[in-house]
């Protein structure tokens, strides 16, 4: 027998075995029949893979399954499905919280409605889109608007991996990018299906769709041979900036790709940013699991760099690390006992840290004396006496010490965590230098250091300096703007005139490739430390 039955939400589904799906869990989201979680996607420390045999015994547990899900949730038959290949035959049940992809469909007897665009910022692991209205070209409050009023989906692609690369090298075996672009374009059905409106009584017609989104997701989505993007010399085979037609969705424009891993989401921010009044010279950055910076020097010139990064800042990856979500800690607070977390309101607080309440830990933990600018906690003596009283939670783990939280002591800062937090640290700081020194520039001449995404939003630039991604006195400099990527995919679909402007000036843009300089590697260890 060639497939599994798998059982999800109340729904049953026949999954058929390939050759593309290595694990369970790769053959079970990139089926693409049930939503995904953000998952680490085969690291083995979120959990979130976790299945359960029915009616088939379970396969023998792998020593890293019972410190995740315990020997009870063992004995009951759930495993962890990025641990075991994919059983012919069995029954696999999936979490509660996992159910079927669903949207909203107009009823079949509904009238036409006005007409609208989609505006879709297609991430490596979430997907943000909205539908924008027709208004008049001059009022710009749409783009803002758009992210407030956003839908979030994970990436269907996750089952493939945590990060751009991973997908690449999925996308390069055979059929690879045939299933990657399937989950793509139906995701962008949905989308377009919820868009429509539902159960309003006049369904939106969408009409156009602009999307913004990192070379790579483009190209994956397109169906389009990533060869050039999976090793050095990189090379850029697809600008973007034109009309894409896919069987059965809108009209698709690209938002122009401006190098092999500095995409349309940067120049959707971009085209925001300028439209909002920045001023030259500035830097945009966008962490996710790629870092991909802009240095606009004026409205002709600008320098684009880039470094992967990994999903930590998302919560993916770490030991404890979760998404922001109801019930996850997000941030942290010194008191004179030490740390105080800060949890999303809507659950029981202590359901995971956020990359954001990694980089307030760190802080609070290396100003206390706990933690050494090299990541590893201190030994012998206490710096101060609060380091003292820290001290004693201190915690042998699998993956070296760990510094549990009193208040939530199934919650821990491990060794891993640190060394996951310092490669962003040193993979941003090193780019930000190399920006600024290739334009001559000193980090007081910038107008602003504009940080896109969640973590923009939910981390102070203190904390930010504090760290070292940014050198003292800059935290005056930066600013949380949230999701310029989608907002400036509905300004595009309000302004088209501002597209073919935005296509020259990509064009224009010189790229440093930072991996291909010689003293790479050296430079990169010397910022592997929590210091400018």
């Amino acid at each position: 027998m060639s497939e599994f039955t798998l059982s999800a939400g109340g729904r049953v589904f026949n999954i058929a075995l390939s050759g593309q799906a290595q694990s369970l869990l790769q053959a079970i989201y990139l089926a693409g029949v049930v939503e995904p979680p953000p998952l680490c996607s085969g690291l083995g420390s979120c959990g979130r893979c976790r299945a359960r045999f029915r009616e088939k015994e379970a396969p023998p547990p792998r020593p890293d399954e019972q410190q995740i899900l315990g020997q009870s949730a063992l004995a009951e038959g759930w495993r962890l499905s990025c641990r075991h290949a994919p059983v012919p035959g069995a029954l696999i049940e999936l979490p509660p919280e996992i159910g079927p992809w669903a949207a909203e469909r107009p009823g079949k007897d509904a009238a036409p409605g006005p007409a609208c665009a989609l505006a879709v910022d297609f991430g490596t692991t979430s997907l943000h889109f909205a539908p924008v209205n027709p208004v008049n070209p001059v009022n710009m409050d749409k783009a803002q608007e758009a992210q407030t009023q956003a839908r979030v989906w994970v990436n269907p692609q996750m089952g493939a991996g945590a990060e751009v690369i991973s997908r690449i090298a999925f996308a390069l075996a055979p059929g690879g990018l045939e299933t990657l672009s399937a989950l793509s374009r139906a995701a962008l059905g949905r989308m377009v299906q919820e868009s429509a409106g539902g159960k309003a009584r006049a369904p939106r017609r969408v009409t156009e769709i602009c999307l913004a989104a990192n070379t790579a997701m483009t190209c994956l989505l397109l169906g389009k041979d990533v060869e050039g993007l999976a090793r050095a010399p990189y090379r850029l085979d697809y600008a973007g900036g034109d009309y894409a037609r896919l069987p059965g969705l809108p009209p698709l424009w690209i938002a122009p790709l401006i190098s092999p891993f500095v995409g349309g989401d940067l120049s959707a921010g971009y085209a925001y940013l300028t439209r909002q009044g920045a001023k030259f010279p500035f830097i945009l950055a966008d962490l996710g699991t790629n870092g991909e910076f802009i240095l606009a020097l004026s409205k002709d010139e600008a320098l684009v760099a880039s470094l992967p990064l990994g999903p930590a800042l998302e919560g993916i990856g770490m030991r404890c690390g979760s998404e922001a979500r109801p019930g996850v800690i997000t941030d942290f607070t010194l008191s004179p006992s030490g740390p105080k977390a800060l949890a999303l309101p809507g659950a029981l607080p202590g359901v995971g840290l956020s990359g954001s309440a990694y980089i307030a830990l760190i802080r609070i933990l290396l100003r206390s004396g706990l933690l050494r600018p090299d990541g590893r906690f201190a030994e012998g003596k206490a710096a101060s006496p609060l380091a003292g009283r820290l001290a004693g939670q201190l915690r042998p783990c699998p993956q070296g010490q760990a510094w549990e939280l009193p208040d939530y002591p199934h919650l821990y800062l491990a060794a891993s965590d640190l060394e996951e937090m310092l490669k962003i640290k040193a993979a941003f700081s090193l780019t930000l230098k190399s920006l600024l020194q290739a334009a001559s520039l000193r980090f007081s001449a910038l107008s602003g250091l504009y940080l896109a995404g969640s973590l923009g939003l939910h981390t102070p630039g203190s904390d930010l300096e504090a760290l070292g991604f940014i050198p003292p006195g800059g935290s005056a400099k930066s600013s949380g703007i949230g999701n310029s990527s989608l907002a400036g995919a509905s300004l595009l679909c309000v302004r088209p005139e501002l597209r073919p402007g935005l296509i020259e000036w990509a064009a224009r843009a010189r790229v440093l490739s930072l991996t291909e300089e010689p003293d790479f590697q050296k430079r990169f260890a010397e910022e592997m430390r929590f210091a400018y």
